[in-house]
């Protein structure tokens, strides 16, 4: 029977616990009645949630006690009310709410609240509400319950698509004569072979000149400043980078080493039996390239 929510709530024989360590006694009761999976939780539970309407343990004993009851409403609107006071610690807030869905029917949003979160967070969620390890397998074969719907809605609806598909069978229609026209030209146009209009257009592409090629030198030249030596200073710290002979040095070596063949050492193609080492052939070019600079007149091979 439906319960009415105008009626005014039940009053217990006793008198209404006022301390604290009342309340504490009172929640071992609630936990043990609820825990236990007794009948008439929701009834239990209201007495003290009315004397303690803010209390987020009572507030959630309600949502259980009335998912309990199978009375998913009440549940959804007891936890509206925490929620609204209280952060959760987790999910377990979407937990009580995917099973209270399910419990109404919309097994589609409960599914969701599950995908979103995932079955993992909201089982390990269990322990943070009241009751959690007494009522364990309770909440973990509602998850599996809403998990198998929607694998059971989810498998229904490409077979549905797929039946729906097949065309009815009807009889077969007499083709009329212009159809049969039609169906008698059609082998002709595809068996047809190219035309003159292609073969004068394979023609032209064939005799088409080739396009031209450019050969395009651009030349390259870079003037050093006179007064190099201050700009120099200027831009970089005092040390060996301030020398203007070094500098061009540097820059004649990199302007060498982009000519092709400079920087190969003539000998390394004749060689047999000799390990090379990047390293060596590096300090040898670098060798040669200052041995160029400073003695331009030498005519000793290295």
């Amino acid at each position: 029977m439906a319960m009415d929510t105008n009626a005014p709530s039940i009053v217990p024989s006793q008198p209404l616990p006022s301390a604290p360590d009342d309340l504490a006694v009172w929640k071992t009761k609630l936990f043990a009645h609820i825990g236990g999976r007794q009948p008439n939780a929701l009834q239990t539970v209201l007495p003290a949630l009315q004397a303690y309407p803010t209390d987020p343990e009572l507030l959630l004993l309600a949502v259980i006690a009335g998912l309990l009851d199978e009375r998913p409403e009440q549940s959804l609107r007891y936890l509206q009310r925490f929620t609204k006071r209280y952060v959760p610690f987790t999910v377990e807030d979407q937990l009580l709410r995917a099973i209270a869905l399910a419990q109404r029917g919309m097994w589609a949003q409960a599914a969701h609240l599950v995908k979103q979160h995932g079955a993992y967070a909201l089982n390990s969620a269990i322990q943070h509400v009241p009751c959690g390890w007494q009522l364990m397998s309770w909440f973990h074969g509602w998850v599996r319950k809403i998990e198998r719907e929607a694998q059971r809605r989810h498998t229904a609806v490409p077979v549905a698509t797929k039946k729906s598909a097949v065309p009815a069978a009807t009889r077969p229609r007499k083709a009329s004569k212009t159809s049969l026209v039609a169906a008698a030209t059609v082998p002709a146009l595809l068996t047809e072979g190219p035309t003159a209009a292609d073969g004068k257009a394979v023609a032209s592409e064939a005799n088409a000149p080739p396009l031209p090629r450019y050969t395009i030198q651009l030349p390259l030249a870079v003037q050093l400043p006179e007064a190099l030596d201050t700009q120099l200073a200027l831009a970089t710290q005092p040390g060996s980078d301030t020398d203007s002979a070094l500098f061009c040095l540097r820059h004649e070596w990199t302007q060498l080493r982009l000519l092709q063949g400079f920087d190969e050492l003539l000998c390394l193609p004749t060689l047999h039996g000799v390990e090379t080492y990047w390293y060596q052939v590096a300090l040898l070019l670098d060798s040669g390239v200052l041995c160029s600079k400073h003695c331009p007149r030498s005519t000793t091979p290295l």
